[in-house]
């Protein structure tokens, strides 16, 4: 799906966590924009990033600062934001009790998907990161790689414009990583 437009900017963004008795700065006015492409954050743990990442997404406000897509603010764009962003959180927070389509095709029916498109949608990025025939296991039999790789399955659906990923290649085995990494370098032409 190439884009016309294409651009995160991120706006003098500052999170600062506060207790009754100290207070942590974990982004001091961090400024950038970025067009279409393949990046990634390195820094020590604590340095930030996955806070960074989470304002992006809007599962945490900033202390001040904006995040902007396309020019506009991606708070007042509000579900147009949420409708084009694929989110891939570090954590594996998953319903032991859903197989793995219908976990997929729940997050199809969050993201506002059409039915008649889910069930397409939901093999074609199992497809993409190898879990075709692991679709009908229940999510408490899968590894802790087989996780990894369905929410990156979760964050490919609906084909969106920007992906954010907090550590996707964390726990899968190196043929895996290679995949995974084959797949977003492919993406990363028409989008973020």
């Amino acid at each position: 799906m190439p884009n016309i437009e294409c651009h995160l900017e991120l706006q003098h963004l500052t999170k600062t966590y506060r207790t009754k008795k100290t207070s942590k700065k974990a982004l001091a006015g961090v400024s950038f924009t970025l067009g279409p492409g393949l990046y990634g954050l390195l820094g020590p743990n604590g340095a930030g990033k996955s806070t960074m990442m989470n304002i992006i997404t809007g599962n945490l406000d900033a202390t001040s600062g904006k995040v902007l897509w396309n020019g506009k603010n991606v708070l007042r764009m509000g579900r147009e934001f949420r409708r084009i962003l694929g989110y891939m959180p570090q954590q594996q927070n998953l319903y032991d009790s859903f197989t793995g389509r219908r976990f997929l095709l729940y997050i199809a029916a969050l993201k506002e998907i059409p039915r008649s498109d889910a069930a397409l949608q939901v093999q074609r990025v199992a497809e993409l990161v190898h879990l075709s025939s692991e679709l009908e296991k229940r999510l408490a039999a899968y590894s802790g790689g087989m996780k990894q790789r369905l929410l990156a399955a979760a964050a490919l659906l609906g084909e969106p414009q920007i992906l954010i990923m907090d550590e996707p290649t964390a726990g899968l085995d190196p043929k895996e990583r290679v995949r995974l990494r084959q797949v977003l370098a492919q993406l990363a032409h028409d989008r973020i």
